[in-house]
């Protein structure tokens, strides 16, 4: 009888090993899919990369660097190029009413807002009422840059280091260009 229990043991070490072994093996090969993704794009030039043209213009966000200690400030900014054959007209009513800030995790899932994001977040209103809202004309070719007006460790809770990416949609209903134009996504790390 001991002889069958011990065999009995014996037996369920391998299995048990061999589980622990296959799961371990998953979970640092998706890691390592994840990590080897962005540090394949660290080396891949960003700086000149759009979103998808979206009735006429494309649009672009970068940074300075793709790589900040943590609590450094990230200040991207954006740019809207025509690359139509016509004049169009794009609006600034102020960069929080039509333009959408998302930065996400390693996972594509979005990082928790601070207060201060939240607000801006509800600010987000394409085609709502505004106070002020400034014409600007864009000549075929012609590309139009602005600075986000606000740091977005502030707006984000980017607290640990990780690798993040970042995108901007400008998205617009009225008069002028009509459509949500969402830019290139850029990645960065915060270490």
């Amino acid at each position: 009888m001991k002889n069958d229990g011990f065999q009995r043991k014996a037996l369920a070490l391998p299995i048990v090993m061999f589980s622990l072994g296959f799961i371990l093996t998953v979970s640092l090969s998706f890691l390592s899919i994840n990590h080897l993704d962005f540090l394949a794009m660290k080396n891949h030039s960003q700086a000149d990369e759009y979103g998808a043209e979206v009735a006429g213009l494309r649009a672009r966000v970068s940074l300075i660097q793709t790589r900040f200690a943590v609590g450094e400030a990230i200040i991207p900014t954006f740019s809207i190029k025509n690359v139509s054959k016509k004049q169009l007209t794009i609006w600034q009513p102020g960069f929080w009413f039509n333009h959408l800030v998302i930065v996400k995790d390693i996972n594509d899932k979005e990082i928790p807002l601070t207060e201060l994001g939240e607000a801006t977040r509800r600010a987000f209103s394409p085609g709502g009422p505004r106070r002020k809202n400034l014409p600007i004309d864009l000549a075929p070719g012609d590309e139009n840059t602005v600075e986000v007006p606000q740091d977005i460790t502030l707006l984000y809770e980017l607290l640990k280091p990780s690798y993040y990416t970042i995108q901007i949609i400008y998205e617009e209903q009225g008069e002028g260009w009509q459509g949500k134009l969402p830019s290139n996504v850029l990645r960065f790390e915060v270490f």
